[in-house]
């Protein structure tokens, strides 16, 4: 589904008209500002992302769009494409390198590039406080990620924070999940070897799914659930097939507002800048409402039904013990030792 936003821009632009048109008459010449505006060509940007419409995701970027569009005083409008229409985040990446896309905010697999996996490393934050710090823009996890989308055609405009994850289950557990014991159900995981080794340590069998794949394949049993996603993305797309949550916080969700670089190499110097600015009050104003989000979606499953199971802080420390040594071998293996090396020093630095 596709949404033009015109922004309610028409009395603006009048606004606009008329005063030019009082501008010539007067014989007066034209302004800087006005002088820039006449010559920024005007675009309409394809921006997909992975939410419903009328999502909390769906709304902050409409409302980035809306300031994106006033800002550039409607150089720059949008075509609104949620719940993944132009595609899973793995599409629309190779889209935008390619130019068919403009925009996305989203998350960003390893399609790519394996080192993309380094912001996906299980357990790097232990709370919200020890996430700002990990994956704050300035920090080596998001720099190395910009330079690696670079190198493929786009960039990163701006972070986008969703949950600690967990796995979401269609059929009750076999064992007590803190034992790491054989469930013997199988759960989807995302194509890495980093997440089947996580996936056994909990005691799971796996099998690789596109995010795309994932209802169906619960829906006719082809999995008994899925992990390396979070109570949002659960509640909105598969809480009619499930039946058990469980918030072992297996990583830290972030999706990434990305532009493809063939459609920033088209803007003006301004609105760029305006692209920038109103990315970095969008990334802002998440981090100030993701957790109580989560909060949120973890309830709203409880509200519909599922059981959400709890774990205490020494079970989930258990967990990451055993997460991490399981997944090091297959982490070095994608980022190489260097970067690992690296990464884990900053997060040991920061805990």
């Amino acid at each position: 589904m596709k949404r033009f936003l015109s922004i309610l821009l028409a009395a603006m632009m009048l606004f606009t008209v008329l005063s030019l048109s009082a501008c010539g008459s007067s014989g007066e010449g034209e302004t800087a500002g006005e002088t820039a505006s006449t010559e920024e060509e005007h675009f309409v940007f394809k921006i997909g992302h992975m939410r419903a419409e009328g999502s909390p995701t769906d709304l902050d970027v409409e409302e980035f769009c809306q300031k994106v569009t006033e800002q550039t005083n409607g150089t720059i409008e949008f075509e609104i494409y949620p719940a993944s229409s132009l595609g899973d985040y793995t599409a629309m990446i190779e889209r935008m390198a390619l130019g068919d896309v403009d925009m996305m905010l989203a998350t960003i697999g390893v399609s790519l590039d394996s080192r993309m996996n380094c912001w996906t490393i299980p357990y790097l934050a232990k709370n919200w406080d020890e996430a700002r710090e990990i994956f704050k823009d300035d920090g080596l996890i998001v720099q190395t990620m910009s330079e690696i989308c670079l190198d493929n055609d786009f960039r990163i405009l701006g972070t986008y924070p969703m949950y600690f994850g967990g796995i979401a289950l269609a059929k009750e557990p076999k064992a007590d999940i803190t034992a790491m014991e054989d469930q013997g159900l199988k759960i989807r995981i995302p194509a890495t070897e980093t997440y089947e080794a996580m996936a056994a340590t909990f005691g799971f069998m796996s099998t690789p799914l596109n995010y795309s794949d994932i209802f169906t394949s619960l829906q006719t049993g082809v999995i008994d659930g899925t992990i390396g996603g979070g109570a949002e993305g659960y509640y909105n797309e598969f809480r009619d097939l499930l039946k058990y949550y469980l918030p072992v916080n297996d990583h830290f969700e972030l999706q990434f507002l990305c532009v493809g670089s063939s459609t920033w190499d088209k803007l003006s110097d301004n609105q760029k800048e305006v692209l920038t600015t109103c990315a970095a009050e969008l990334e802002a104003k998440r981090w100030e409402d993701a957790e109580t989000s989560q909060a949120n979606y973890e309830q709203m499953l409880a509200d519909a039904g599922i059981t959400v199971m709890e774990f205490t802080d020494e079970e989930l420390a258990g967990f990451a013990e055993a997460v991490r040594a399981a997944v090091e071998p297959y982490a070095r293996q994608e980022l190489g030792d260097e970067l690992y090396d690296q990464i884990m020093a900053e997060v040991e630095a920061i805990a």
